[in-house]
């Protein structure tokens, strides 16, 4: 086996080519008219970014989240591809009807550089030629970022982790500034792709820069030193600055949820896909874990070959270059990878040590843990192949060394069948890329209104109901598939859309957008930001279920048009305005139409509701919560209940507070005993409500009573500052005096001056 030709690259880069165009024909052969997958965050995705290029510049978009609109870089619009695209297309006009063309030859071209920096980072590690080739191709399409062409874009680049780390070699081993600089570059600029490409290099790269430091401090120099940490760490500094100069958003969460929900672990990285070519039990992907990075059958036979071959060369005490095909900057390079993939399953923290996250906040920035386990990929199958390199090469015996190439033969198959088995997994997405297309861009929407004479510049905003809003890490209102109508109609007439699918928005302007569709009692503070004379072009989907406030808007818009499958309205502004004056009447005639009950007044004569935590000498957003914010599961009410039956509904409803600090709102959790068993139970999570007050959100539910004179406990599931806990019967209202100009109707505030 030779060393790797100086040319060898261009035949890597000419097969993968060839592997993505029989993956992907309709893709290549059609870039300006085809679209991957539609649904979730694949439309999200390429939705952002087109709508960027077609509407907008510099680095912010106001298609979505209307009127405040959102950062390139938290809308996942790849601001480093697309903002250097929308200049081309402003020099040369000509290019900005091909930023479809633009946007899939982008993704294509990851696997296509990925298997070139891989090739170039074997080589760098002088490995054997053919290895070499086949050893890129194969794990370039057994990647598990393969699986991200057809969805999360900004994760497909596969280039990122090896080429910044081929680039760091040559940084490292040349000591010039030029690679350093080049290395830093690169990863900042992967970094304006998606922050975590950039994330996860840089802490790799600390890593390997950590453990040199350590282990090797004195045989290192003070530039050699330099170059290590200063790559990662300015490469870093860059991407950080670049966001405080460019975002002008204060209170965006810094502590995200999730850390601990999209972790890898030991079955995601050495278990095939069910999809993949050694289990084969399903066709097609599905939905895959955040943390999926299957290594492949040869690093996985590599890794427990080395881990035999240091035991053995412990135990003989022996030095031996086969025992230890891997120098001592390799090894640091695979502890670091090794960190790293147990970072991504949650360890050291999962170990009863969740409070470590809360002390180190910067952790909770990423709460997509699972896919630091990547470096681990790149890393165990880039020495897989040096180690089999290397261990042909000092074999001297001319038989063994025949032998060994027949293993070696036989591992390339058995990888490159991986690859080529995972590759035929995806080309499924293919087959569907011009329907795609013509479902989500053609112009039917467009055509459909201005048949009925209906004209975008008319609108000030979207609205598909029912209301969808994902992204400020406190809400999660996922009602799809209303975002996908919102989308599409907003890049077809250029309406910017109230619905929201991002990613860490600011909780105020989130706290405003969710309380816009909440409950008619309540003063949308929204509309101060809207044009009051502008109408909204709503959206509704056949078979949708709208809420009681949804419903009512609908009511007070004027019908447009439908194609059968959506319905579009015109609604006034004036339609979000409060609706308080049945229950303000009902009030002031208390004495004559409500019953009056110990601190409280029912439209039910001798109807008991419960109310705990209330104070009737201040209003809502005045009063005082009761702070048990550090506790882990607060205990509300326990009590008994009687006077109600079997069958009973009880409506529950609990004020809370919105903790910015906090990375997740409480769940009001409801459990019904009778005999000393459970009954029953219910859960009411908080990130759906609509009813938000300033910084405080109304939680509730309905609950069915599975036995009469049952114990009812009510608590949260994590500790938060709480008020006004109200169980009443559903239909029963109930009406309690909060303040001198303020009561409460069913635990809702209003004003009645």
């Amino acid at each position: 086996m030779k060393q790797a030709g100086r040319y060898d690259w261009m035949w890597v880069l000419l097969l993968s080519a060839a592997v993505v165009f029989l993956s992907f024909p309709a893709l290549m052969l059609h870039p300006n008219s085809t679209l991957s997958p539609i649904g979730g965050d694949c439309i999200i995705n390429s939705f952002t970014a087109q709508f960027y290029l077609q509407y907008n510049s510099g680095v912010h978009m106001n298609r979505m989240n209307y009127p405040f609109g959102e950062h390139l870089s938290f809308a996942d619009a790849q601001p480093g591809l697309m903002v250097p695209f929308h200049w081309l297309s402003s020099v040369f006009p000509q290019l900005k009807g091909y930023s479809v063309a633009y946007f899939n030859y982008a993704v294509l071209a990851g696997p296509v550089l990925g298997s070139t920096s891989i090739y170039l980072l074997l080589k760098e590690y002088q490995a054997n030629r053919l290895m070499s080739i086949v050893g890129a191709l194969a794990i370039t399409f057994l990647s598990p970022q393969v699986f991200r062409m057809e969805s999360h874009y900004g994760l497909s680049y596969l280039f990122a982790v090896p080429l910044g780390w081929y680039l760091f070699l040559k940084a490292e081993r040349t000591l010039h500034m030029g690679w350093a600089v080049a290395t830093v570059l690169c990863i900042s600029w992967t970094g304006l792709l998606h922050f975590y490409l950039a994330a996860i290099t840089c802490l790799f790269l600390l890593g390997y820069t950590f453990f040199s430091t350590l282990f090797a401090w004195k045989k290192s120099t003070a530039k050699e030193q330099l170059i290590r940490w200063g790559i990662p760490v300015i490469s870093l500094l860059l991407l950080q600055g670049f966001m405080k100069l460019t975002d002008s958003v204060a209170d965006r969460p810094s502590k995200p949820w999730g850390f601990f929900t999209a972790l890898a672990d030991w079955e995601t990285v050495f278990r095939p896909h069910a999809s993949d070519f050694l289990v084969q039990a399903a066709l097609e992907p599905g939905i895959l874990n955040e943390g999926f990075a299957y290594i492949g059958c040869v690093p996985i036979l590599f890794l427990l070959a080395l881990i035999l071959f240091y035991l053995a060369h412990l135990l003989l005490k022996k030095q031996s270059t086969f025992l230890t095909p891997l120098s001592n900057a390799d090894v640091r390079f695979l502890v670091s990878a090794s960190c790293l993939l147990l970072f991504s399953m949650g360890i050291p923290f999962i170990w009863n040590l969740e409070w470590l996250t809360d002390k180190i906040s910067f952790l909770k920035q990423f709460r997509g843990l699972g896919r630091f386990a990547w470096a681990f990929y790149y890393c165990s199958s880039v020495f897989a192949v040096v180690a089999l390199s290397r261990w042909y090469n000092l074999i001297q015996t001319a038989k063994l060394k025949k032998l060994f190439a027949g293993f070696i033969t036989l591992c390339l198959l058995a990888w490159i069948t991986e690859a080529g088995w995972r590759m035929k997994t995806v080309h499924h997405w293919n087959g569907h890329a011009q329907r795609n297309y013509l479902l989500f861009m053609g112009n039917n929407y467009q055509t459909l209104l201005k048949g009925s004479g209906v004209f975008p510049n008319r609108y000030q905003a979207i609205l598909s109901l029912p209301y969808h809003h994902i992204g400020s890490e406190k809400f999660a209102l996922d009602q799809w598939p209303s975002p996908y109508y919102a989308m599409k109609a907003a890049l077809q007439t250029g309406i910017p859309s109230l619905n929201v699918m991002l990613s860490r928005t600011s909780l105020s302007q989130s706290c405003l957008q969710m309380q816009l569709t909440g409950d008619t009692l309540l003063k949308k503070e929204l509309l101060s930001s809207l044009h009051p004379q502008q109408p909204l072009l709503l959206i509704t989907s056949k078979n949708s279920v709208l809420s009681a406030s949804e419903q009512s808007l609908v009511n007070q818009s004027r019908f447009l048009a439908t194609d059968g499958e959506v319905t579009f309205y015109e609604t006034p502004v004036s339609a979000f305005e409060q609706r308080t004056a049945v229950v303000k009447e009902q009030f002031r005639n208390r004495g004559q139409q409500l019953h009056l009950q110990p601190g409280y007044y029912t439209s039910a004569t001798a109807e008991v509701a419960i109310l705990k935590y209330f104070d009737s000498t201040r209003n809502l957003a005045n009063r005082a919560m009761i702070n048990r914010s550090t506790s882990k599961r607060p205990l509300l009410l326990d009590t008994i209940l009687y006077n109600r039956n079997a069958g009973d509904t009880l409506s529950v409803s609990l004020w809370l507070e919105i903790e910015p600090e906090k990375d997740e709102l409480p769940v009001l959790l409801l459990s019904e005993r009778h005999k000393g068993k459970e009954v029953g139970s219910a859960q009411f999570p908080s990130k759906v409500s609509r009813d938000v007050v300033g910084r405080r959100i109304r939680v509730s539910g309905d609950y069915i009573l599975q036995q009469p004179g049952s114990r009812l406990i009510v608590s949260l599931h994590t500790g938060s500052l709480y008020s006004n806990l109200l169980i009443r019967k559903k239909g029963v209202n109930v009406f309690a005096v909060a303040g001198t100009n303020e009561f409460l109707f069913n635990n809702l505030p209003v004003k009645w001056n």
